[in-house]
């Protein structure tokens, strides 16, 4: 009985969700957010190749910092400009950075992407972990600022439903990374797609519907 109850509550979210067209277009962009900030994190870890450093232990300790940095950059971004504009700000630095990352690795040849950092000038190869750690960093951002925004956009009846439709395209995303990496090659100009589209789709957020 308390079963059946439960899924009724579960299907009422869901019909309500539905029916309410600005909070519906919110929660698809949303998951739109979620899955470009999750695919793009754990897809750049393909990218730490080109960090000059063969030591584990270093590679993680740089990692931490840059998620430290993410942290510490969002906070501030959020004191100085509205969430919507945040999100602006970040998915053109990763879709100008991403095709940055693109192109170098692409007018160095092919084959030295495919050999690894050893075979590629140091100078090149810093500039690539620059750009990978700034991608990483806006990633890490995006994930953290969406996770906000299901919080401040939705109505409090119908954030766990947001929140569960918002965790799926999530970790459908994540699922795609490995396949996807090894599938095409120099596959950093699919984070610039998404953080492309997402971009256009952010641009129809509304941020007046938590009260709805």
């Amino acid at each position: 009985m308390e079963q059946q109850t439960e899924n009724n509550s579960i299907w009422s979210n869901l019909k309500k969700l539905y029916a309410l067209k600005p909070v519906r277009c919110n929660t698809l962009i949303l998951c739109t957010t979620w899955s470009t900030g999750a695919f793009t994190f754990y897809f750049v870890e393909f990218y730490t190749k080109f960090v000059p450093t063969q030591n584990i232990y270093l590679l993680q300790i740089i990692i931490g910092c840059a998620d430290i940095v993410s942290s510490a950059t969002l906070s501030i971004m959020l004191t100085k400009v509205r969430a919507k504009t945040s999100l602006l700000y970040i998915l053109s630095t990763m879709a100008v950075a991403s095709l940055t990352l693109y192109l170098s690795v692409g007018l160095t040849g092919y084959a030295d992407f495919e050999r690894g950092v050893d075979h590629i000038d140091l100078g090149l190869s810093l500039i690539f972990a620059g750009l990978v750690f700034v991608i990483r960093i806006f990633a890490h951002n995006l994930v953290s600022l969406s996770y906000y925004l299901n919080t401040s956009l939705t109505p409090p009846l119908l954030l766990s439903s947001v929140f569960a439709l918002t965790n799926i395209t999530c970790r459908s995303a994540t699922i795609l990374v490995p396949f996807v990496a090894e599938l095409v090659s120099n596959p950093s100009i699919l984070v610039t797609v998404n953080s492309t589209l997402t971009l256009i789709a952010v641009m129809f957020l509304k941020t007046d519907t938590r009260k709805l």
